[in-house]
C-alpha cells in the first residue's frame, strides 16, 4: 500500500515538475535553480568574454521520493563570435520519464551583446501510455549594460492548441567582486507569472554562497560553490512549500 501510494505521489510530482508533454523541463543546475540563471551569467556575465568551451553535468533528487530525480548534461563551444550549445535533461520517476534535447546556435558581438536560436524536442513517456513529443523553438539574448547584464529568453513548446509560450527576463547586477544579485520574471501561457530573486556572495575566489527565492515555484534555495582551477562544484538544497526538500549537485568545467 505504501509503495503504491509513493508511486501515485511520484506520478503527481512528475506532472507538477514537468507538466504535460508541452511543459518546460528545467536543467537541474544548482545555480540555475537557486538564482534563475545559469552559472556563466554570474561567473562571467560579459557575453563577449566567455570561455571557449564549457560543460556542465547535474543531478537532483526531487522531494525525497525514491526514484524521482532530474539529471542532465550540457555543453557550449565557441569559435570566434559563433556559439553552439547542446543540452540533454531527463526527469525520471517510477511511473515514467520526460526527456528534453535541445541545441542553441548563436552569435556573440564584441560590443557586449549576444543572441541565439534554439531548437529541440521534449518527450513524455508514462508506463503503459504511448509517448508524446513536443517541438521546442526559442530565442535567447543577453546584453552587458555596465553594472548589470540583462538576459531574455522566449521559448515555444508544442504546436497548435497545445502550444505553451515560456518567457524569462533576468538582470544580473554586480556589486563589485563580492556579489551578484539576480532578479528574474517569468511568464508562461497557459500558466501565469512568477518572480525570483537570488544572491551569489563571493567569500573567496574559490568559495561562493548561493541563496534565492522563487514565488512561482514557492521554493527557497541555498547552496555552496567551490572552484578549483577550471572546475566548479556546487551543491544545494531547495525547499518547496508543500512538497518538501530536494537536493542537487552540479559540476561545471570551462576552458
Amino acid at each position: 500500500m505504501r509503495a503504491a501510494r509513493r508511486e501515485v505521489i511520484a506520478a503527481l510530482v512528475t506532472c507538477l515538475t514537468a507538466g504535460v508533454a508541452q511543459a518546460r523541463v528545467l536543467f537541474p543546475s544548482v545555480t540555475e535553480r537557486a538564482l534563475g540563471v545559469g552559472p556563466a551569467a554570474v561567473r562571467d556575465p560579459t557575453p563577449g568574454n566567455a570561455p571557449q568551451m564549457c560543460i556542465e553535468v547535474a543531478d537532483a533528487e526531487l522531494f525525497g521520493i525514491a526514484g524521482l530525480r532530474a539529471s542532465g548534461a550540457r555543453g557550449t563551444v565557441r569559435t570566434g563570435p559563433c556559439r553552439v550549445g547542446v543540452e540533454i535533461t531527463q526527469i525520471a520517476a517510477p511511473v515514467g520519464s520526460q526527456t528534453r534535447v535541445a541545441a542553441d546556435i548563436g552569435y556573440a558581438s564584441p560590443s557586449r551583446w549576444s543572441a541565439a536560436l534554439r531548437v529541440g524536442t521534449e518527450r513524455l513517456v508514462l508506463d503503459g501510455v504511448d509517448g508524446e513529443a513536443a517541438v521546442v523553438a526559442g530565442v535567447l539574448s543577453s546584453a552587458d549594460l555596465g553594472p548589470a547584464t540583462v538576459l531574455a529568453e522566449v521559448e515555444s513548446i508544442g504546436d497548435g492548441d497545445a502550444r505553451e509560450i515560456w518567457m524569462r527576463l533576468a538582470t544580473v547586477a554586480r556589486a563589485g567582486t563580492i556579489a551578484r544579485i539576480v532578479t528574474s520574471a517569468r511568464v508562461a501561457t497557459p500558466g501565469g507569472a512568477a518572480l525570483g530573486v537570488g544572491v551569489r556572495a563571493v567569500l573567496h575566489p574559490a568559495l561562493s554562497l548561493l541563496a534565492g527565492y522563487d514565488d512561482g515555484a514557492e521554493t527557497l534555495s541555498a547552496g555552496v560553490a567551490v572552484a578549483v582551477r577550471r572546475w566548479e562544484l556546487s551543491a544545494g538544497v531547495f525547499r518547496h512549500a508543500v512538497l518538501g526538500l530536494s537536493q542537487s549537485v552540479s559540476l561545471v568545467g570551462s576552458w
